[in-house]
């Protein structure tokens, strides 16, 4: 190491500048799809690198060079203070995560300003952004056609699994740069890819990427006067405009939204809403966050159990604040978020200076206004989630600081950096291999567990999460199939201390082994930390406590959790019902029952309107509790007046709202069943009428309906509205024999 020389920035490293630019290609172009293959460069990448660019200086004979002073530092002490802050995160496992991801950050960059950069090199940078967001293009379309296997996970460039994809992200990163490409003379081909970008913008569906696209491209223009004429000035204001329609026009499609059911895809993108109110909640839940740990933050990675914990409206969660910079400022705190403002601002201010001095150069300009709009962008979205995006951004601007500031800066000590380097990358390096590994024994055990082998599955999958606890979604897994993890080594929540489906999964284990104290504490861990939406956890925790012997507990429990259900807005209300899941429908099932049983009416009542009057509601909720059976069962125990009382309000809260009367299925008959028994119970003839017109018209499938209101309109002498009735009868029911001959009878 001692004869070792060092040199501000190489003079001609081809071999080692051209992995650069493969890396950076694979990793935006692959990783940014989540390809599992390329994120592992993330790990292997800078120490490959590294070993490339010692063999190439030894070969060339040439000073190994040194990084930029100012970013080694700021990396350094953004890297040192992530790492203190470790022990003190709510998820000690996300922020190493999180921690590594940054580490990878820092070498890259650090590598970039080892190189002394020309314009030639902005020039072959452009290229490979360029070809790289082509092939994301490729594959965004390509997913699209029907029979296209898709990408795995909801986090994707390239495919949209909720809401929009995010392909937006990654052209903003050059749309400034093909704009400027385009305006040259006989450029046809960046013509056609400007507007092959724009057609992307709009069929991503990204309102705030098409908006911020828009403005990079006035700012462009503002920075390169020359290109400002009459007809682009008329084509900016023409962009303007569509973009506006874009924003506005799907809000008023609502009425047509059924035509667009027959196209999923196409249906969830233009019918999706303005996510701008649920921007604000996440934004409110970061700055809730910051107040309460300021200096500090909460921890790399951790917004996703802040914004559960801190959720007051269904639907108001997410991993994400949408905000890069409220985010980093909840989970890092002032210090982390100082740390990286000045890094930012120390990239941008050389950037800026050499954009200045470079002004005819649209490759300059264009790179820079497109990390412009990006780190614009952020202010609305997750781009710098995307490590191809956020590496992307970061080499733009590492770049560009080494034209302005070329062997001005004094050098820390060569070794010092070198060390810091290699430290970095052996650390990446090893933790990849570490990965691998536990990526290797999870598939085996599944292979393994397919063939029937459990013992053998059981002990793959142990060794895969024993070499990997950082992994949650796997230890969640190994602890549904096998129970708690991972003595004598660690305790699983040693990393995941504050992660609520870790919680669940234990429950869960617990449940199946008979051991409710347990599970209702795991259950009560995990509900005092998850979402509100989560209503399987809470009949799955009242459930517990009636196991426990303690029915009370569970009445006393779906009660309050109703109670703050109908404190929920209608919307927030609505959302919950079109789960899929049917766990809400059960605990009102439950509830309503015990009520019933317990003779507490108005509150088993109360609770099925609170149901009905939410959208959409299912068949299942006409049918919540079973008032019609439990009022039936009154009857045959002699007590007809409360049932009467019973049904009438049960009535009165199914028909307050508008039903699809001439639905049939199962809540509609009993709807139906429950006009009828009125009918019998009332002793007002007119009253009876009424109920036996609504049974029919809830249910005309049943001819008994028919026949009690025949008899009764003929029991009055209204023979010809009995006959109108029976016609009625048969056009619902025509070979029905009673209804024949009692129509017979007429002629």
């Amino acid at each position: 190491m001692s004869s070792t020389t060092f040199q501000r920035s190489a003079p001609n490293l081809p071999i080692s500048r051209f992995l650069l630019f493969f890396f950076l290609f694979v990793i935006l172009g692959l990783n940014g799809s989540t390809y599992p293959p390329a994120s592992y460069l993330l790990f292997f990448s800078p120490l490959i690198f590294l070993f490339i660019l010692f063999f190439e200086c030894h070969v060339r004979k040439v000073p190994f060079p040194t990084p930029d002073r100012m970013l080694l530092v700021l990396w350094f002490a953004l890297l040192l203070f992530s790492a203190v802050s470790i022990p003190f995160s709510l998820s000690p496992a996300w922020t190493m995560l999180s921690l590594f991801r940054i580490v990878f950050y820092a070498t890259f960059c650090l590598f970039v300003s080892l190189f002394r950069w020309s314009s030639r090199d902005v020039r072959r940078l452009s290229s490979v952004l360029l070809f790289a967001v082509a092939f994301l293009l490729a594959q965004s379309y390509l997913f699209l056609l029907p029979g296209m296997e898709k990408p795995s996970g909801s986090l994707s460039l390239v495919y949209a699994f909720f809401g929009h994809n995010h392909i937006s992200d990654a052209l903003l990163l050059v749309f400034p740069l093909v704009f400027l490409l385009s305006l040259r003379r006989g450029e046809k081909i960046f013509r056609w890819l400007f507007v092959l970008l724009v057609g992307t913008f709009f069929i991503s569906f990204s309102r705030m990427g098409l908006v911020v696209a828009f403005l990079s491209l006035v700012l462009t223009v503002l920075l390169m006067k020359k290109y400002l004429t009459r007809r682009l000035v008329v084509l900016l204001a023409f962009f303007a405009i569509v973009v506006s329609l874009f924003l506005v026009v799907p809000t008023y499609l609502t009425s047509q939204e059924s035509s667009f059911q027959a196209y999923p895809w196409f249906h969830r993108q233009l019918f999706k809403g303005f996510s701008a109110v649920r921007r604000l909640a996440y934004w409110e839940q970061a700055w809730q966050t910051f107040t309460t740990h300021p200096i500090g933050g909460t921890g790399l990675g951790t917004f996703r159990l802040v914004s559960g914990s801190l959720q007051t409206t269904v639907g108001d969660y997410s991993w994400f604040t949408h905000n890069w910079y409220l985010q980093t400022l909840a989970e890092q705190g002032v210090i982390g978020f100082s740390l990286w403002l000045l890094l930012l601002f120390v990239l941008f201010r050389s950037a800026f200076r050499a954009v200045l001095s470079r002004r005819k150069n649209p490759y300059v300009v264009g790179l820079f206004m497109g990390a412009a709009a990006s780190a614009i962008h952020s202010f609305f979205d997750f781009d710098w989630e995307f490590p191809g995006v956020f590496l992307a951004f970061l080499v733009i601007l590492s770049v560009f600081r080494t034209f302005s500031v070329q062997r001005r800066a004094k050098q820390l000590s060569g070794h010092f950096a070198l060390s810091l380097c290699f430290f970095l990358s052996s650390l990446l390096f090893f933790v990849g291999i570490i990965t691998v590994m536990a990526d290797l024994s999870w598939s085996a055990g599944q292979k393994i567990s397919l063939r029937g082998d459990t013992t053998k599955a059981q002990a793959s999958f142990l060794q895969s999460v024993r070499l990997n606890p950082l992994d949650v979604s796997r230890l969640q897994r190994y602890v549904r199939l096998y129970g708690p993890c991972c003595f004598p080594e660690y305790d699983a929540f040693l990393f995941h201390p504050q992660v609520p489906s870790l919680y669940e999964a234990y429950a869960n284990w617990y449940v199946r082994q008979g051991n409710f104290p347990e599970a209702a504490s795991a259950f009560e861990k995990s509900l005092s930390l998850t979402l509100l939406d989560r209503p399987d956890l809470i009949f799955a925790l009242g459930d517990v406590y009636k196991k426990m012997g303690e029915p009370e507990k569970q009445f006393s429990f779906y009660r309050d959790y109703i109670d703050s259900f109908a404190r929920m807005p209608l919307s927030a209300r609505s959302s919950a019902l079109s789960s899929p899941s049917s766990a809400l429908i059960d605990i009102f099932n439950v509830f309503i029952s015990s009520a019933l049983s317990r003779r507490e009416y108005e509150k088993a009542l109360n609770a099925f309107s609170i149901l009905v009057s939410t959208r959409p509601y299912g068949p299942q909720a006409y049918l919540a509790g079973g008032i019609v059976d439990y009022a039936k069962l009154m009857e045959s125990e002699g007590n007809s007046e409360d049932a009467y009382l019973l049904l009438s309000r049960y009535l009165d809260i199914v028909l307050s709202g508008d039903i699809p009367l001439q639905r049939l299925d199962t809540a509609h008959r009993s709807v139906g069943e429950a006009a009828f028994l009125l009918s019998r119970y009332s002793s007002d003839a007119a009253e009876e009428e009424q109920f036996l017109k609504q049974a029919i018209r809830l249910d005309p499938w049943i001819v008994e309906y028919y026949l009690t209101y025949g008899d009764l309109l003929q029991g009055h002498q209204r023979t010809n509205e009995a006959r109108s009735l029976y016609i009625a009868c048969l056009s619902y029911l025509p070979k029905d024999y009673h209804c024949s001959l009692r129509l017979q009878a007429f002629q």
